[in-house]
């Protein structure tokens, strides 16, 4: 039997896409798209370049949450989501919006992340890149993406709201909290290390 790709909506509300293996397992899911339409369009996109892709370890440039993001210029990543940018000066940094596949960074949609938040949106962006390692279910996956993704559009505001900040942290150390305690179902030993690693993480990037 086939793996298969099924459209499915989001407790969180969306249409969405996870990507079934031969044997049931889940081994990829979508972020959220506003109409079905759009995400059947992602899926001809992901099975356009699905076939002979290249596989890249980047293994070796994986960064403690604690540390400061390098600065980077014209790097190609193949991860589908947002990534934090250092900007020239090294003093600032911006938030690159990356969902449509494999982009030049120099060439993303970018907006500037609050001074004091540049920690913060590394750790989210980090988590939002472990997902499929974490390995939520369906509806946990979906809420933690919105929750991740709405943190890192208030950080980019000129004054964001400490409040919100501050409850959607404790929101996503809540479903890592499971993970990274074994309380979930069928948890990996690498899956409870990134979840302790990231709520480590979040605690420490709050700049408040």
């Amino acid at each position: 039997m086939a793996g298969e790709i099924n459209i499915f909506t989001g407790s969180a509300g969306g249409y969405r896409w996870h990507l079934k293996a031969s044997n049931g397992e889940i081994i990829a899911t979508s972020h959220a798209f506003s109409s079905k339409a759009a995400v059947i369009a992602d899926i001809e996109k992901l099975k356009a370049n699905l076939c002979g892709a290249q596989v890249t370890d980047r293994t070796a440039a994986t960064r403690n949450p604690h540390e400061k993001p390098p600065s980077v210029v014209n790097v190609t990543h193949n991860y589908h989501g947002p990534v934090v940018q250092q900007t020239g000066d090294g003093n600032s940094a911006q938030l690159a919006w990356n969902n449509t596949g494999t982009v030049n960074q120099g060439q993303a949609n970018t907006e500037q992340i609050a001074p004091g938040y540049e920690q913060l949106a590394t750790v989210i962006t980090d988590l939002l890149a472990n997902l499929p390692v974490v390995g939520f279910d369906d509806p946990d996956e979906a809420d933690v993406r919105e929750t991740a993704e709405t943190l890192l559009t208030e950080v980019t505001q000129s004054e964001p709201n400490q409040t919100l900040i501050r409850r959607g942290v404790a929101a996503l150390k809540g479903y890592l909290a499971q993970i990274a305690h074994g309380a979930a179902e069928a948890v990996t030993e690498e899956a409870s290390e990134v979840a302790r690693s990231t709520i480590e993480g979040l605690s420490a990037a709050l700049p408040f």
